[in-house]
């Protein structure tokens, strides 16, 4: 266990190698640190102005 955390053999039985698991779970790790959240402020090319945007809510049309 402590040469090979990621990976667990059962002599005879099965081996479970997770190496592969966390190398996915890092890149979307990695992925995530670009985004930009809701909270926080963007600017459109360039300007110092924050991007707004106005979405008018209407009610679902409900069919019979």
């Amino acid at each position: 266990m402590l040469a090979e955390p990621l990976r667990v053999t059962v002599d005879g039985v099965v081996t479970v190698d997770q190496t592969n698991n966390l190398t996915g779970t890092e890149r979307q790790i990695a992925g995530l640190a670009n985004l930009v959240g809701p909270d926080e402020t963007t600017t459109v090319a360039g300007d110092d102005v924050p991007e707004l945007v106005a979405v008018p809510l209407v009610p679902a049309r409900r069919r019979r």
